[in-house]
């Protein structure tokens, strides 16, 4: 007897196969992956929506956005020649960091001023999202190491609502955004020596 899965069920591998070959295309620099992701996003809103997962829906739109806009950024070619995988120094991930906080502290006032009835959790989870897509946008490494920690922060966080596939989902997000990072890493490394060589 086969295990049957709910349309649902169906719909949420769906979108998450979607988002695991994004990001594994994102470590490659395809610009395909941003349509890949925008397919997924969409379809991830409405299950989220019909789970009633609001929080999680507004994520998935900031994310929606930024997929358009890294979609329209890495086409141009204009801008892609510019833009090569890169770190960042310490000091200002340390100012992004510290901006994202300030943000969302300020965000968390606003909703109790206005009584949103959204979690402060929610909120700074939105703001981070945010920075690290941004940062990947701009081919930053440091953009990974905030999506492997945002990915660990939803396996408890989903294990902890029930909601256990969702959080098994996000462990192979890790996995997808760990490779991200070591890709990424070894081109600045192999860069580097390259560099070191010619001088």
């Amino acid at each position: 007897m086969l295990f049957k899965l709910s349309p649902l069920a169906y719909l949420e591998l769906f979108a998450a196969v979607l988002l695991i070959t994004s990001t594994w295309l994102q470590a490659k620099e395809k610009i395909i992956s941003w349509c890949i992701a925008i397919i997924s996003l969409i379809v991830n809103i409405f299950i989220l929506y019909t789970c009633t997962l609001y929080a999680q829906c507004i994520t998935s739109f900031v994310e929606l956005g930024i997929s358009f806009y890294g979609w329209y950024l890495w086409q141009r070619r204009d801008v892609d020649k510019k833009m090569v995988i890169s770190t960042i120094s310490r000091k200002y991930f340390f100012y992004i960091l510290t901006l994202a906080l300030a943000c969302s502290l300020f965000l968390d006032y606003l909703q109790h001023i206005f009584c949103l009835n959204i979690s402060a959790i929610d909120i700074y989870y939105i703001i981070f999202v945010f920075i690290a897509e941004w940062l990947i946008i701009r081919k930053k490494i440091e953009g990974w190491i905030l999506c492997i920690f945002l990915d660990i922060f939803c396996i408890v966080l989903f294990y902890h609502k029930g909601i256990y596939i969702y959080s098994f989902l996000y462990c192979i997000y890790v996995i997808c955004s760990v490779y991200g990072f070591i890709t990424w890493k070894k081109f600045v490394e192999n860069k580097r020596k390259s560099a070191y060589r010619t001088i």
